[in-house]
């Protein structure tokens, strides 16, 4: 059986549209604070490093990376 990354792994294999990659921070977020982000039904650590500003409980964010199971979101445009 073929190794994916932990990205492909998490999806299945699947590209997912832009409403699949998006979450709801659950913890706030900060440049260098980690926090929570609901996706896919569960809760998940999560990092920003594409913002200066707090993302508030509540944010709608995009999930766009991740390490080990620490989610990247950025800001939703």
């Amino acid at each position: 059986m073929k190794h994916l990354p932990a990205w492909k792994q998490l999806t299945q294999g699947k590209t997912l549209s832009r409403r699949d990659r998006t979450a709801w921070v659950e913890i706030a977020i900060s440049t260098h604070r980690s926090g929570r982000v609901r996706w896919q039904g569960t809760t998940w650590p999560a990092y920003c490093e594409q913002t200066e500003e707090v993302l508030a409980p509540g944010t709608c964010v995009l999930v766009v990376g991740i390490h080990d199971l620490t989610l990247q979101v950025q800001p939703l445009d």
